[in-house]
């Protein structure tokens, strides 16, 4: 079995509520995940983070 690296992951809380919005990162990495729950959607339009291309 190959040992895994450990890695480091930052969540942001944009309106301050767990059940929000939330981005996390890896710190090492561009690699971004916005998780949006269905009743912030229209919230979420004007969100900076949501003008980049995505997979």
């Amino acid at each position: 079995m190959i040992p895994q690296q450990a890695k480091t992951i930052q969540i942001f809380l944009p309106t301050d509520e767990p059940r929000g919005i939330r981005v996390a990162e890896l710190t090492t990495r561009i690699v971004q995940a916005v998780a949006i729950p269905r009743s912030d959607l229209a919230t979420a339009k004007g969100r900076e983070e949501l003008d980049h291309a995505a997979v």
